[in-house]
């Protein structure tokens, strides 16, 4: 029997993260992780001259405090896409159109038809959701939302691709306040999204001007930088392993089969035959996993926990020479709507945004299949889902003839993605209420309260500081 004064089951981002902060915190601390290596869903692959990440691809520094943060303190080196990041397209009519990036493109763009673009401008005076267009209290799906608010238009052809690309979940099933916790605030604020959206357009215009006076170059650093994206330096891999070496004593390779408690005391079984004790426990596991954990001991908890879907998700990295492909592939990617019945769910095109991830004369591009719309795809062979990639992306481009990989990388991810469904915040506030006996142990993850890579260093933090304060309190 070994004792450790903390103990983090789970190496992904939010693992390490609690584990990082405890371990500032003057903790001695332990991380035990299933995994061949730390990092979870981020890792990042030099192959074949192509640089592969088989997660997240990049983040936005002015929507990423708390990973800034954390950045910083590792004083890790940022890489900053190419500007034409801030183009998307979508894939609308048997071409790819650019979605605008301007009230003036908006005018003119062809994503939306004169009456849908009229239509988005009257929502203002669309009436409150009825009763029984509600879920329950405060829960209303992210289709229904947006098709009775904005209409059917920007339903089908922005809000479907979008949740398929970020969520690969059905816009049908996911909860908006769950999804857009902010969007359905300012919604509730004045019962219009364009209203209030216009009101802290004006409160933020006038603040600009405000900095402006006060310091022009800042302000105007300010305004360039907020949606920009970054990477890190050969890759985001580097933010877990690092943070692996810092805490030191993290395990991979390692399964705890269960968990047994004793008042204060967590028994963490593993399948090596060891045993460790510790009275500060962090769950940074998927659900189904800590579900499993706490059968012994939360049962009820254990049972919430089984309730959040995931779904799986097949990610296709396929090189192609440069000259095979004649679209500019000027931007970020496209995304695919459902009705376009495309096995794709969408295409990051990684070497538009960070050069040194192909090799001269050859793109790379990250391709992603399954998903809740098309679930079978990601289980069949690499083969046939790099065929129905290059199928689709021959389509999408125009070409000519079908489009031949020069390299291939296939990922799949087994209930990868979690799905924040109707009910979700209510499960979530059902499975804290049912682990308040246990104060000296915390959850964290991407089923929680978002599955960005900030809200997962966020979820890590708030994990570790509940850890941090029951510790505080006891020395007292």
């Amino acid at each position: 029997m070994e004792w450790r004064e903390a103990i983090v089951v789970g190496a992904g981002i939010s693992g390490l993260t609690a584990a990082y902060k405890l371990k500032k915190q003057g903790m001695r601390v332990t991380v035990l992780d299933a995994g061949e290596r730390a990092g979870g869903l981020i890792n990042t692959v030099d192959s074949d001259g192509f640089l592969v990440e088989n997660g997240p691809q990049t983040f936005a520094p002015g929507r990423s405090p708390e990973l800034m943060s954390l950045i910083n303190d590792l004083n890790m080196d940022l890489e900053p896409a190419n500007e034409h990041a801030r183009r998307r397209y979508l894939f609308l009519n048997g071409k790819l159109e650019a979605l605008p990036t301007s009230p003036q493109e908006a005018i003119t763009s062809r994503v939306l038809s004169w009456s849908g673009k009229l239509r988005v401008l009257q929502e203002m005076r669309q009436p409150s959701f009825s009763s029984g267009e509600m879920a329950g209290e405060d829960e209303i799906s992210v289709d229904t939302f947006f098709r009775q608010r904005f209409g059917d238009e920007v339903a089908d052809r922005l809000v479907n691709p979008f949740i398929s690309g970020i969520y690969a979940g059905d816009p049908r099933a996911l909860s908006l306040p769950s999804v857009f916790p902010s969007l359905w605030d300012m919604y509730k604020d004045t019962g219009s999204i364009l209203k209030t959206g216009f009101l802290k357009f004006r409160e933020g215009q006038t603040e600009k001007r405000q900095k402006a006076r006060e310091n022009p170059e800042l302000a105007q650093e300010t305004s360039a930088s907020k949606h920009a994206l970054f990477s890190l330096k050969r890759g985001l891999q580097y933010l877990p392993l690092t943070m692996a070496r810092q805490v030191a004593e993290c395990h991979s390779g390692v399964t705890v089969t269960d968990i047994q408690v004793d008042r204060s005391t967590f028994t963490l079984n593993l399948d090596d035959g060891r045993q460790f004790q510790t009275n500060k426990l962090v769950l940074a596991v998927p659900a189904f996993i800590a579900a499993q954990l706490l059968q012994g001991f939360a049962p009820l908890a254990s049972e919430v926990l089984l309730q959040i879907p995931y779904v799986s998700i097949a990610v296709a990295h396929i090189g192609f020479l440069r000259s095979d492909i004649e679209h500019p592939l000027d931007g970020f990617g496209f995304l695919v709507p459902e009705k376009a019945k495309m096995a794709l769910l969408g295409s990051i095109w990684a070497s538009s945004l960070f050069p040194d991830r192909s090799m001269e004369q050859y793109v790379l591009l990250s391709n992603y299949m399954g998903g809740a719309r098309n679930p079978h795809v990601a289980l069949q062979s690499p083969d046939e889902i790099t065929e129905l990639a290059c199928r689709d992306l021959s389509i999408a481009f125009r070409s000519k003839g079908l489009l031949k990989p020069a390299f291939s990388r296939v990922v799949r991810h087994a209930r990868g993605i979690p799905q924040y469904n109707i009910g979700h915040r209510k499960r979530i506030q059902t499975i804290d209420w049912y682990l308040a006996k246990h104060p000296n142990l915390a959850l964290c993850g991407n089923y929680i309260e978002g599955i960005s890579l900030n809200e997962c260093v966020k979820s890590g933090m708030t994990a570790a500081e509940r850890i941090i304060q029951l510790n505080a309190l006891s020395v007292t």
